[in-house]
């Protein structure tokens, strides 16, 4: 007895089991539909006794040689369950042929193998979808572990081609000009083979899949027209089949999978079902791992620019101070000049010369001071944010710009609160904004003669309040709306808009107020 079960993909019928009285070999060749009597009992779904000795010979297709050896008579019953899945036959040598009983019994048995045999497969389906499912899971989670868009590109190759068990793997990516395709990662090649190789998009089957966003499979792809047979020579390989899977991120199709010659096979539709699945998976985790790598490199070029702008901003806030810088370093000058001269003159005066290296020794601490001051404001120690006293910055401040205000005629009053809670801000860059307002309001209040700036703070629940104000109300720049948005912005402007946005990073707020006459930068930040 035997059982021919229906292989779909190729049309034929292949042994699945037999069980005979005399010696044979069970390696038996398919048998296409519809030929011999096995063929014709699948195709025309019938049950078919065929007497093998009485029957001509001409009558016998190749494919009954077999029995027309073995036995006298060869009785055929479909398998048949919603369409027919095979035929189970059984043959003997005896002198008599079935009867009707017999045909009975084996047409009972093929209802009950028929149904085992779906089951099976059922299961056997079940079971394979299950570690499919299994393998998705699992690939998932490993792709979308890290964000390292080579890494990305390498465990997605590796779970791709172990899905459809093939010898060489391909990873495609579209360029930033959509002309042409990138070869961004391999499977089973060594690496001098693939050494920065492209292909326009358009280009084989690789490129029709990407210009189509279409699953191509191409198990005999040397007599496929659309194959690009110089892709041969390029990998310097040998092509048997070959599926490409376009892989789709927000609609937009951003590169391709090539799988190349499938281990003891051909691809089928369920490996492109599931390469299709998968491909979602990938080109999920491939667009995130991309737009991490390009929003990184974003965040990268930013604080490069951010910290360029506060270092202008330094420039401009020293350049601002050069004036008064030059008028504090000449002074302590000329009295180590004098005393100096003084000295030589009174050598012999000990108490004397050591009175004029003292005073030296002074005004040289003053000038030491000074420039550690303006170093600090140009290259702080740290851009770290740590926990500060909102009074000890701001007295270092009034300390710089001491000598700015003094040339200005303006006098410079403070209301500062005592006891006030700590915050955590960036040392330098918050003297600088304090620095910014001082310089500004300077200038415009030494225009209209000299007056008063006085600066106070004070804690208001969960947040500290810094105040510079000053009694004169035209301030050129008191529409701060209208200097943050001027597209020709001044430098007092500029000063003011960085202020603001340094202020806004620790989630505070910088306000340029109008009163009836008093104009008011009012600053407030979180405590923490």
């Amino acid at each position: 007895g035997e059982i021919w079960l229906d292989a779909s993909i190729d049309k034929v019928l292949v042994l699945a089991s037999d069980l005979t009285s005399v010696f044979s070999s069970s390696d038996r060749p398919s048998i296409p539909y519809g030929k011999g009597i096995i063929g014709q009992a699948f195709a025309q779904r019938e049950t078919m006794q065929v007497d093998l000795l009485s029957t001509p010979t001409e009558l016998l297709a190749e494919y009954d040689d077999f029995y027309h050896e073995n036995g006298s008579f060869l009785l055929a019953v479909p398998l048949y369950h919603q369409d027919v899945i095979g035929v189970v036959a059984v043959y003997h040598s005896r002198d008599y042929a079935f009867s009707n009983a017999d045909i009975m019994l084996l047409q009972g048995i093929s209802g009950l193998l028929t149904s085992a045999i779906t089951n099976a497969q059922l299961m056997e389906e079940l079971r394979e979808y299950a570690e499919q499912q299994n393998v998705l899971y699992k690939m998932s989670r490993q792709i979308a572990a890290g964000l390292d868009l080579q890494t990305t590109f390498d465990r997605t190759l590796g779970w791709a081609t172990r899905l459809c068990n093939v010898e060489i793997g391909l990873l495609w990516l579209v360029d930033e000009g959509q002309n042409n395709l990138q070869l961004m990662a391999t499977y089973g090649l060594l690496k001098n083979q693939t050494q920065a190789m492209t292909i326009h998009y358009t280009q084989g089957l690789v490129g029709w899949a990407v210009a189509n966003n279409e699953t191509i499979v191409a198990n005999d792809p040397q007599n496929n027209p659309q194959y690009d047979h110089t892709f041969d020579q390029q990998l310097n390989i040998s092509v048997q089949n070959i599926m490409v899977i376009p892989m789709t991120f927000h609609q937009v199709v951003i590169g391709a999978l090539s799988l190349i010659n499938k281990v003891g096979g051909i691809f089928t539709q369920d490996d492109s079902t599931l390469l299709t699945t998968a491909s979602d998976m990938i080109a999920i985790a491939i667009g995130n791992a991309h737009l991490h790598t390009k929003t990184t490199t974003l965040m990268e070029e930013r604080e490069r620019l951010h910290q360029q702008t506060i270092q202008s901003e330094r420039l401009a806030i020293v350049g601002r101070l050069t004036a008064s810088l030059a008028h504090e370093i000449n002074n302590p000058m000329q009295a180590i000049k004098g005393a100096m001269t003084l000295a030589l003159e009174e050598m012999d005066d000990h108490e004397a010369l050591q009175e004029y290296i003292n005073l030296s020794m002074e005004q040289a601490d003053r000038v030491v001071q000074l420039v550690s001051r303006m170093r600090r404001i140009y290259r702080p120690g740290s851009d770290t944010p740590e926990s500060v006293q909102i009074n000890q910055v701001l007295q270092e401040v009034f300390t710089i710009s001491a000598k700015e205000l003094q040339r200005r005629n303006v006098r410079l009053k403070t209301q500062l609160a005592t006891q006030l809670p700590r915050i955590v801000v960036v040392n330098g860059q918050i003297q600088l904004v304090f620095l910014n307002i001082i310089l500004n309001m300077a200038e415009s209040i030494s225009k209209q003669g000299g007056q008063t700036m006085q600066v106070s703070t004070l804690s208001m629940d969960d947040k500290l309040r810094i105040e510079f104000a000053t009694d004169v109300s035209n301030l050129p720049f008191l529409d701060l709306q209208k200097v943050l948005h001027d597209n020709a912005i001044k430098e007092t402007g500029f000063g003011i808009s960085f202020s603001q946005d340094i202020i806004a990073v620790y989630g505070g707020t910088l306000q340029l107020i109008q009163l009836e006459d008093q104009a008011v930068f009012r600053i407030e930040i979180p405590i923490q």
